[in-house]
């Protein structure tokens, strides 16, 4: 009794698109680069530009309430979702020209762009893969096949 090919092949494609996810959602990162012409720019000190911390704190809370949301929606909904707000939120903090709208766009609405589209990846390669859970999340995380 064995997993017909057709099954092994779709998995695996599920894979991939959770590392391409995973990848994509490494845009929160680039933040790194931002703050010294961002505090040329506007005058702003080290400690303002904070957004980056905000997204990961946003990112870290939202992941419990998008694991239900996906329990009850489904996890192609969640991560189109995450993916929206992410994109939205890279785009309206483009437009910055003070804190608190670098704080809500970077911050509250990538950070929760990110919460979405993380747990959903993760859950669904190990749901997908169960018989290889911990490879799987490896795979996922880290990015390598």
């Amino acid at each position: 009794m064995g997993i017909s090919n057709e099954r092994i092949f779709n998995r695996w494609i599920i894979v991939v698109t959770t590392i391409i996810i995973q990848t994509c959602l490494g845009t929160v990162y680039a933040f790194n680069v931002l703050p010294s012409p961002l505090k040329k720019e506007f005058s702003w000190s080290d400690v303002e530009t904070i957004s980056i911390m905000i997204a990961l704190l946003v990112f870290a809370l939202s992941m419990i309430p998008a694991g239900r949301l996906q329990d009850k929606k489904g996890s192609r909904l969640v991560a189109a979702i995450g993916g929206v707000l992410l994109g939205l939120g890279m785009i309206l903090s483009s437009y910055t020209s003070s804190l608190p709208w670098l704080y809500v766009s970077y911050g509250v609405i990538g950070g929760l762009g990110i919460g979405l589209g993380y747990v959903t990846q993760i859950s669904t390669c190990m749901k997908c893969l169960s018989d290889k859970k911990s490879a799987n999340a490896s795979q996922a995380e880290d990015g390598k096949p």
